[in-house]
């Protein structure tokens, strides 16, 4: 709780009492920190540990204000700090919102996000966008748009997968995997999730994940329903997509990164 303490006292010396402005819904006590970057770094500090400690609806209320302060600052000037957050801000409220099983409203976060990133007006790299587009598609499988999920899937892979990006991609890349053999498995594809999971999991096992790290319980689970789905159209006729989803199409260069990396 030391980084918690930290990021609310931060706020304190601008006359943010943390507890009764979630309270209020941020209704009162709008004033200097409106206008004061470090204000937003605090409020995106914050958001972003209780989005790890699964407290959603206090990280989407805290991303909230830091976007709206955000939004409040560079009306007035330029800031690169702030500037920095045009992305990430939006992609903590569309974390939050997802996490609370508000699939549409991530969805509309996260296309934000990728709007912000593709205006060129914030220094984030390639691999930010892989990440805001591998979460646009999760929610667009949670919301049931399961081709436009896979659309924006196959975008995100493309990026982690190539040779420029690959072997920096770290977790993105397994969790990535995962979510096309999701996918593949809502699609009816039980043998093509088992191949893609496979190379998810050992992805995971080459960044010292272990069996008790929510991202490879999840890719275990889905390898155990897939080996338990029943046999597919293409399975039967013998015929595979020539997607760049198909598992045939999926590399396996070892990227190294750290276990560590933000959450999913």
């Amino acid at each position: 709780r030391l980084a918690e303490e930290s990021y609310v006292d931060s706020l304190g010396a601008f006359g943010v009492d943390v507890d009764r402005d979630a309270a209020d819904k941020g209704r009162e006590g709008r004033g200097f920190d409106d206008v004061h970057p470090s204000a937003a770094l605090a409020w995106h500090g914050l958001a972003s540990l209780h989005l790890k400690m699964g407290e959603f609806e206090r990280a989407l209320h805290e991303g909230e204000r830091c976007l709206h302060l955000v939004r409040v600052v560079l009306m007035r000037t330029e800031n690169d700090e702030v500037n920095g957050l045009r992305v990430t801000a939006r992609e903590c409220v569309g974390d939050a919102h997802l996490g609370l099983g508000r699939h549409d409203a991530a969805a509309e976060m996260f296309k934000e996000g990728l709007r912000e990133f593709k205006s060129g007006r914030c220094d984030s790299g390639p691999l930010v966008e892989a990440r805001l587009l591998r979460k646009l598609g999760r929610s667009s499988l949670k919301s049931g748009r399961t081709d436009e999920a896979r659309n924006h899937l196959e975008e995100s892979l493309r990026i982690l997968q190539s040779d420029k990006h690959s072997a920096r991609a770290g977790l993105e890349l397994p969790r990535a995997l995962s979510d096309v053999a999701e996918v593949h498995l809502r699609r009816g594809d039980a043998s093509s999730a088992v191949k893609t999971l496979r190379g998810a999991i050992t992805r995971y096992v080459d960044l010292g994940c272990t069996e008790r790290d929510s991202d490879m319980a999840r890719a275990r689970s889905l390898f155990k329903e897939a080996q338990l789905g029943p046999p597919t159209a293409s399975l039967l006729t013998g015929k595979s997509s020539a997607s760049p989803l198909s598992a045939g199409n999926i590399t396996h260069e070892t990227p190294r990164g750290s276990a560590a990396d933000r959450p999913r």
